[in-house]
């Protein structure tokens, strides 16, 4: 395989990985955003979790 076919593999697989990478990143933020956007919902269950688990272990 010469330089120039070597160096087209390179950067197209690089630009995949990188396309990749956004993807992943593009659902975390989402994944963040929902969470945040809960972010009192989330706390208040926990602490009912927590009150419910305390009941249960007395």
């Amino acid at each position: 395989m010469n330089s120039a076919v070597r160096r087209r593999t390179f950067m197209t697989t690089s630009i995949w990985k990188k396309l990749v990478t956004a993807v992943r990143g593009g659902a975390s933020e989402v994944g963040e955003s929902i969470a945040d956007a809960n972010a009192i919902r989330i706390l208040d269950q926990e602490i009912r979790d927590a009150d419910n688990a305390l009941v249960k272990a007395r």
